[in-house]
């Protein structure tokens, strides 16, 4: 557990320090284009990673979730998921 946690600082860290801050100052949507595309690899990243330990430790089951979250994490930074779940968040709490 310990080390799923430092991965996840770490993974933190490295997104806080790698946004393409310069690209959000000039172009506001290629700035988060590209954050959104830095958001769903390192992702990618701590999926693959957790999985991994959790499977060398014999945890199947974690294992198989936290890649199943992890999917669905990668599905909703789609751009036209997320304005799908927008919409049916709004639409559920004002309704139609």
């Amino acid at each position: 557990m310990k080390k799923n946690t430092i991965m996840i600082v770490i993974l933190a860290l490295i997104v806080i320090v790698a946004t393409p801050g310069i690209a959000a100052a000039y172009d506001i949507k290629q700035g988060a284009d590209d954050i959104k595309d830095l958001m769903a690899t390192m992702i990618s990243i701590a999926v693959l990673g957790s999985a991994t330990i959790l499977f060398f430790k014999r945890e199947i089951v974690p294992a198989v979730l936290v890649g199943l979250v992890g999917a669905i994490l990668i599905f909703i930074t789609q751009a036209s998921t997320m304005k799908s779940v927008g919409e049916a968040i709004t639409n559920f709490i004002f309704g139609d």
